[in-house]
């Protein structure tokens, strides 16, 4: 039986920046940041400098996982998101250039496969997909989030 780590959406949200902001975020110059809410993700993302790249995680919902409904079963499927956006400001990109949003959004994916599968962080993560972002305006911005499950236990 798989053993779900004793944890919160906090705990595993802080784990995901700190790797994050260390050697992934210091090697490209990248600000990383935890967003209160979705709506707190969108306006830090939108907010972003030109020719910077900006990753905000936000917790976007859960739901039981336990198999049995049972009061001291405290297993979750947390979901999680990682907006990641590139600022381009107003200068064109040659066309043989490939979308820098694109490439950062797949950098950001691969480190993360890594450190699951090297079991740095809390819990069992399973990759969820990657998705367009828009503002609450409806307005697409510049990058992508990528979608994360991840299964853990949260203490009593």
């Amino acid at each position: 039986m798989t053993q779900y780590a004793n944890s919160s959406a906090s705990a595993i949200m802080g784990a995901m920046a700190r790797l994050l902001q260390g050697e992934f975020g210091a090697a490209r110059g990248a600000s990383v940041a935890v967003a209160d809410d979705p709506a707190h993700a969108m306006d830090l993302l939108a907010a972003g400098k030109p020719g910077g790249l900006a990753i905000v995680l936000f917790y976007y919902a859960d739901s039981a996982a336990g198999e049995e409904a049972l009061p001291e079963d405290t297993l979750v499927d947390g979901q999680i998101r990682l907006g990641v956006v590139r600022s381009r400001g107003l200068a064109a990109r040659p066309d043989a250039e490939p979308p820098p949003a694109l490439a950062d959004a797949e950098a950001v994916r691969t480190f993360l496969a890594r450190q699951i599968a090297e079991g740095t962080l809390p819990g069992v993560y399973e990759y969820a997909g990657l998705a367009t972002l828009q503002n609450r305006a409806g307005e697409f911005l510049h990058g992508y989030a990528l979608a994360y499950k991840a299964l853990y236990a949260y203490e009593v």
